[in-house]
């Protein structure tokens, strides 16, 4: 409560992420993403900052981007595919009560596989290029190595930049209390942009 208790707006990025490892670890995820995620609402709550900017996930719409760009209305709960992906609606619930209960403003980012420098060494395009540097035979999932929308880090901070500069504002309220963060447009598959990251290395 100390470390926040001056801060207009506080930005909470932390979580257990990745689809796989929650399958085989769901109570480790469910301890640090939705208990601990209840514990910073209560010091939200005594410290009354202007907002209360959160990370989601695109994985909370599970299958529904296999025909296209998600709009952020199309995620229901109701097609969750991970334990993950649970955790992060759970967030978004327990944020909008939070809202309803003390009318503190929160804002959940809905982050497209975010991928660049010192990203997490179990994402898939860093799998692929580790294999191909070492000649190695790896597996790929889904068709085409698995299309989706991609967001480089730098997007993502800027992104994260500009939300909070709008939250300081008067138009605070306008803010909706989802946002998705991406391009919006599936141009790549994992395969490819492994390939790219390979070719950025010569």
């Amino acid at each position: 409560v100390q470390k926040i208790k001056d801060c207009k707006i506080v930005i909470h990025l932390a979580a257990f992420a990745g689809v796989r490892f929650g399958e085989e670890k769901p109570y480790d995820y469910f301890q640090n993403n939705v208990v601990v995620f209840e514990k910073i609402l209560r010091a939200i709550e005594i410290t009354k900052p202007r907002c209360f900017i959160y990370a989601s996930s695109s994985s909370v719409y599970g299958n529904s981007g296999t025909n296209g760009p998600c709009a952020e209305k199309d995620a229901t709960g109701l097609n969750l595919k991970s334990t993950y992906a649970t955790t992060k609606w759970i967030n978004e619930i327990q944020a909008k009560d939070f809202t309803r209960r003390t009318n503190i403003k929160t804002l959940g980012l809905r982050f497209f596989t975010v991928y660049g420098p010192l990203g997490r060494p179990d994402m898939a395009y860093f799998k692929y290029l580790k294999s191909m540097r070492e000649n190695k035979v790896f597996e790929i999932y889904g068709k085409n190595g698995g299309s989706r929308n991609y967001t480089y880090v730098s997007d993502a901070v800027k992104a994260i930049e500009k939300i909070s500069t709008l939250a300081l504002g008067e138009s605070i309220v306008s803010i909706p209390s989802i946002l998705n963060i991406g391009f919006g447009k599936n141009l790549t598959s994992c395969r490819k942009v492994s390939e790219q990251l390979k070719q950025s290395q010569h």
